[in-house]
């Protein structure tokens, strides 16, 4: 795996602008630890699509926010932590980590989390039943179960949550390439609006149900020309700010309606 990574990184240093090389390698290395070196590979493939519209920003944004996407939290990662913890302190995740029926599903295949999630909703226990995780890495069962939960890496890409990510995030990366070919800036925008999308459990929850709101309202407009390029980019950063002020929703809200209420004013100036 070391020579294939470094036969990644040649391909990098050959291919990009050396101001956004510090930012690909380690986003390289990031996804090499966390999956393997295949994965790194799939982030270059990605990040060919977007150094083809020609902005090297855009590229240094894109590539630093993909590699933290790519890299989502789930349980097998803070499983991941506590093994890999050389200090003898305590892993506790269930100090912070509530196993939820969807989180239980994430790390199912996708067809039986999908059976598994309609039976929650059917029975109305998909937000209502959890499972507290406390697994001491200082104890011998606490570590084998840490040890268990960090082995599914290698199952990971056959799981609900791993195909989910990678859809979400193609949809991200085609929304930047067809914003980038006519508005750089109004792609910057879009490429930061994956910061919203962080986190485990229900701070995830949130983050994913902003960014979708911002998506539908303000991002799939700007893409089909109901706004000016100027006030799109505008917008799509308002949105933006206002979710990461107030993850509940409520200031993204407001500032949602005012960009509403000006479209077609906008609309107009754009045709």
């Amino acid at each position: 795996m070391l020579e294939r990574m470094e036969d990644l990184l040649a391909r990098a240093r050959r291919s990009y602008p050396a101001v956004a090389l510090d930012v690909i390698e380690e986003g390289m290395r990031r996804l090499t630890a966390y999956q393997h070196s295949w994965y790194a590979e799939w982030y270059l493939n990605r990040l060919d699509t977007v150094h083809a519209l020609g902005s090297t920003e855009l590229l240094r944004e894109t590539a630093r926010h993909l590699a933290v996407r790519m890299s989502f939290e789930d349980i097998i990662r803070l499983a991941q932590a506590g093994v890999r913890s050389g200090d003898g302190e305590s892993m506790e995740i269930g100090g912070h980590f509530k196993a939820g029926l969807e989180e239980i599903a994430a790390i199912l295949s996708p067809a039986r989390a999908r059976r598994l999630l309609a039976w929650a909703k059917r029975t109305g226990r998909l937000d209502k039943t959890y499972f507290s995780m406390h697994l001491p890495s200082t104890t011998v069962p606490g570590f084998l179960r840490l040890w268990l939960l960090a082995g599914l890496q290698s199952w990971r890409p056959n799981t609900y949550r791993f195909a989910e990510e990678q859809a979400g995030i193609d949809r991200w990366l085609e929304q930047i390439r067809s914003a980038g070919r006519t508005n750089v800036n109004l792609a910057r925008e879009i490429a930061e609006c994956a910061c919203l999308i962080k986190g485990h459990g229900d701070t995830h929850k949130r983050g994913l149900a902003n960014y979708r709101r911002i998506t539908a309202e303000v991002i799939e407009p700007a893409l089909a020309w109901r706004m000016t390029p100027r006030a799109a980019a505008d917008a799509v950063a308002s949105a933006r700010v206002a979710a990461l002020a107030d993850p509940e929703g409520e200031a993204l809200s407001k500032t949602l309606a005012a960009i509403a209420a000006a479209a077609p004013v906008l609309r107009h100036a754009a045709e």
